[in-house]
């Protein structure tokens, strides 16, 4: 180490390759008051400090070889030499040659069949704009939210019908049903883009702290708010918006508050997506328990660096050393072992540790770079979002990128609006807001979901066109999921026996209505399907109109009317297709719609051409027929049938098609080719291959 002027804690620790906390943790142990990674080492005690790691390094191998086995770390094992592969015979080559051409050859067949499927695949693809409720997304893939309910419980996750799942479980629990989801993002405009390019400049980390119920998240949290704050007046915070920002020595932190009960398992997993850090709260005297696996898991998944905090060691009962063994046991290994986990003794009681705590969060921020562009249009995740009186709907957001201003119109997720007003967490105005700051948004035209991407846009008319874009995306995709489930619920009737119906409950805003509703839809009916009427009345949509269109497996029409509260819960719950319509044609068009679904499709065959098979050739794997296309085209994928003596002896597809050695999609009449057929083989000189499609006739 170098002579002259006292070096500072953070100095030495990058000198030895330790971190902070461990050097203040060696240099109290040592019996000097040192405070911070600022406090000043004189030579004195440098040269201790540098002896007791000296010490430390010097430890036997046994001592070392305990410490694995107490952290259960394993040896590394030495590579298993690979023996020289053995020299393959030319004949077992030649083998391979033609498995590989047979291998080639089933990989087109699988080819040519998933292009045959791709028109069906394309169509289970949910466009979502952000997350939605388990009742949405029910409804777009075509079930019911009590089955989606238990398939969550079944993956381990309690939700119910108005719960807002994130991104990631929604995108697996749609490949379950077989979907696919393609997140809608509104497109920026140039000069949009051209700003997001803007240099990027040092933010405040944004922090999540996580754990179990009652380990003392809010203790500590309270302690922070009283003694850290940057507004001080007035005392204490005034007003909550889901987050607040504290000050260290000059530098901002932000604090996500985040709840710690099971039941806000869905937000406290945003929260740690939404954070830079991880503060990982374990009550000293208890230890981890199934809420703290539970956040430590939220955390890994979001991918963010966490820090223990080991609180409540106040306690005569505390015991950090077994909250570390137990941690370490999770893959969190103590940086004084050897690993690059910080673990802070605290105290949200007495303040002890709490400003280490805030030094070891900038410390990691430093290391991470955190950086934003503030001269950029702004973004911001939603944290929260509500009515309240007399400021109408609200949303807690912390700005991510640029700087959000009053009047800047913006869209989130399928809500729009134009910043009338923002608020800090004590409900102060504020004209703008920079990355990483917490506030408040007045000025939406709706409610957004947690989670959703508050993003600034050119103008406020674009910003309504994007919002209602994906508002009509978002309802026809629901639509489609309804009808597609009554429509297999009306097959099921079917195949118990039952004549194919569709039932329907009529709600409108007066008996003419009633009435012209009922005779229009009742002729629609035919000799394949029947629409039936079950009930028609004046009067807004109830439950009991859902309950009854629910036992009766048919659907809710209202007509120039409302639906209410509880009969929107009802057939959210149940998968009751429930439409309102003002215009009467409206109402024929997508009936007419529903029953062309339950009509069975026909088909008629059109024929492309004829080959005759001049020469049998035999291949590896089966025979391919040498042909003259005698009259229009043959096609490989194509249906086929295969006429000897003018009976038909096989029906199929065309596997492959060949002309020379070149794989072709389709054959001219007056050439030669080679044809291989799906799954026959018995060929003879003679026959003659008919290709043909089937193609669906509209009725």
């Amino acid at each position: 180490m170098s002579r002259g002027r006292p070096k500072k804690v953070k100095e030495i620790a990058q000198e030895l390759g330790l971190s902070v906390s461990a050097v203040l943790g060696l240099l109290r142990e040592l019996g000097y008051d040192v405070r911070n990674a600022s406090s000043k080492v004189n030579k004195e005690m440098e040269q201790a400090l540098l002896k007791k790691v000296e010490e430390a390094r010097a430890d036997t191998a046994e001592g070392l070889k305990r410490k694995k086995r107490i952290l259960g770390v394993e040896e590394a094992k030495k590579p298993e030499e690979r023996r020289p592969e053995p020299r393959r015979h030319r004949r077992s080559f030649q083998r391979g040659r033609y498995s590989g051409e047979k291998r080639r050859a089933q990989k087109k067949q699988k080819a040519a069949r998933r292009a045959e499927a791709a028109e069906v695949e394309e169509e289970r693809v949910l466009e979502l704009p952000g997350p939605v409720t388990v009742g949405e997304l029910a409804s777009m893939m075509g079930q019911t939210a009590g089955s989606l309910i238990v398939k969550l419980l079944n993956m381990g996750l309690v939700a119910t019908v108005n719960q807002t799942l994130d991104k990631d479980t929604i995108e697996l629990v749609a490949a379950e049903y077989g979907y696919s989801v393609n997140w809608v993002e509104p497109e920026p405009e140039a000069e949009a883009a051209e700003e997001l390019e803007a240099e990027a400049e040092p933010r405040p980390p944004v922090v999540a702290i996580l754990g179990h119920v009652d380990h003392g998240k809010t203790t500590l949290l309270d302690y922070i708010r009283k003694t850290n704050v940057a507004a001080r007046e007035h005392g204490g915070i005034t007003q909550h918006i889901g987050a607040y920002q504290a000050e260290h020595e000059g530098y901002k932190i932000t604090f996500i508050d985040t709840p710690g009960h099971a039941a806000f398992t869905a937000l406290r997993a945003r929260g740690a997506q939404g954070a830079d850090i991880v503060i990982l709260v374990v009550a000293a005297n208890e230890g981890v328990k199934e809420q703290t696996l539970e956040a430590l898991s939220h955390a890994k998944a979001a991918g963010v660096p966490i820090i223990v905090a080991i609180t409540k060691i106040d306690l005569p009962n505390a015991n950090p050393e077994m909250v570390k063994r137990q941690l370490a046991e999770q893959g969190l290994i103590p940086e004084e072992w050897g690993g690059d986990t910080i673990f802070v003794p605290v105290s949200g009681k007495t303040g002890e540790g709490v400003d280490l705590l805030l030094e070891s969060i900038l410390l990691k921020a430093e290391e991470l770079g955190l950086k934003a562009p503030k001269d950029a249009p702004a973004e911001a995740v939603v944290l929260e979002a509500k009515v309240e009186k007399g400021r109408g709907p609200v949303a807690s957001v912390i700005v991510q990128k640029g700087t959000l201003r009053v009047g800047d119109p913006f869209v989130v997720g399928t809500v729009y609006g134009k910043v009338r007003a923002l608020y800090d967490e004590r409900g102060q105005r504020l004209k703008e807001a920079v990355p990483s700051q917490p506030v408040l948004v007045q000025g939406l035209e709706g409610v957004p979901l947690p989670g959703d991407i508050l993003k600034v846009v050119g103008s406020e008319k674009e910003a309504r066109e994007i919002a209602e874009e994906r508002a009509a995306k978002k309802k026809q995709q629901i639509a489609r999921g309804e009808m597609a489930l009554l429509v297999e619920r009306i097959e099921e009737r079917m195949r118990a026996g039952e004549k194919k119906t569709l039932p329907l409950v009529i709600k409108a805003d007066a008996h003419g209505s009633v009435e012209a509703l009922s005779d229009t839809l009742s002729k629609l009916s035919d000799e394949d399907v029947e629409v039936k009427v079950v009930l028609a009345n004046v009067g807004v949509v109830t439950e009991a109109d859902v309950m009854l269109a629910e036992a009766v497996g048919g659907m809710v029409i209202g007509f120039n009317t409302s639906v209410d509260s509880r009969a929107r819960q009802a057939a959210k719950s149940s998968g009751v297709l429930v439409k309102t319509y003002n215009v009467i044609y409206d109402v024929i068009d997508d009936i007419k719609k529903i029953l062309e679904g339950m009509v069975e499709p026909e088909f008629e065959e059109v024929h492309l051409g004829t080959a005759e098979v001049k020469k049998v050739f035999r291949v590896s794997g089966g025979r391919v027929a040498g042909c003259l296309v005698t009259e229009g085209v043959v096609r490989r994928g194509a249906r086929a049938r295969l006429k000897r003596d003018g009976e038909v002896v096989w029906e199929g597809r065309i596997a492959s098609l060949r002309r020379f050695q070149d794989d072709v999609e389709e054959v001219q009449e007056g050439l030669e080719c080679g044809v291989r057929l799906e799954k026959f083989d018995k060929i003879k000189e003679g026959d003659l291959i008919e290709c043909f499609e089937l193609r669906e006739v509209k009725r």
